[in-house]
């Protein structure tokens, strides 16, 4: 059985996705670390670790039991814009989590980063683009990066809107297309997007076993 972290939580998108994860059985649980004490991260197989991310390095056995990584850190992915220093999440401290997870044997790093198409010359895509290069030079043996420039609230009711635009994700699904591309993607189809990706694929076990 697979043994996840997720860091970061604060925003649309990471308390979908450990909830997801933790009822797949595919895993055994989910290590969660997080600012704050979310009390919506309820449950037998999720473990909560309080960080200061400005000093994770004082977390970094908890990487020794884990396979896969899903890193949601970034200014424009978190709903806690009053975070100090919160530039620090564009770079230093989700590359800080990368190196942790490589010299601790995990095996899968997953990343949300930004389309780049059309502001290739903001500091923050800069950012983003060089945080993504070098992870990717690190050698995990599966490195995936999920395109996203902004991540919306997952909607529970039915609209007319949200009926026209789940046709439009059929149709998109029918000729190939991804979220890639798009400006905002609802959290909750990303978060699926994410798990049909992880869950498709071979499983990978700590080498630390």
């Amino acid at each position: 059985m697979r043994r996840a972290m997720v860091v970061g939580v604060s925003g649309n998108l990471g308390k979908l996705l450990v909830q997801k994860l933790v009822n797949n059985k595919l895993y055994k649980y989910v290590i969660v670390f997080t600012r704050m004490n979310e009390r919506k991260l309820k449950h037998i197989h999720i473990k909560k670790v309080i960080v200061d991310f400005n000093q994770i390095h004082l977390h970094k056995e908890e990487f020794l039991a884990c396979d896969e990584v899903y890193c949601l850190l970034g200014s424009q992915y978190t709903s806690n814009v009053s975070i100090e220093n919160s530039s620090n999440l564009d770079f230093e401290i989700p590359l800080e989590i990368a190196k942790m997870a490589k010299s601790s044997g995990v095996r899968r790093f997953v990343l949300i980063n930004p389309h780049v198409e059309f502001n290739k010359s903001t500091v923050y895509i800069q950012k983003r683009l060089k945080l993504e290069n070098t992870i990717n030079q690190m050698g995990f043996e599966d490195f995936k990066i999920f395109k996203v420039n902004q991540i919306s609230v997952a909607k529970n009711w039915t609209t007319v809107r949200k009926r026209i635009n789940q046709i439009q994700l059929k149709i998109i699904g029918f000729f190939g297309r991804k979220i890639e591309g798009y400006l905002k993607v609802p959290a909750n189809i990303l978060v699926e997007d994410i798990t049909n990706w992880a869950t498709q694929q071979p499983e990978l076990l700590n080498q630390n076993n």
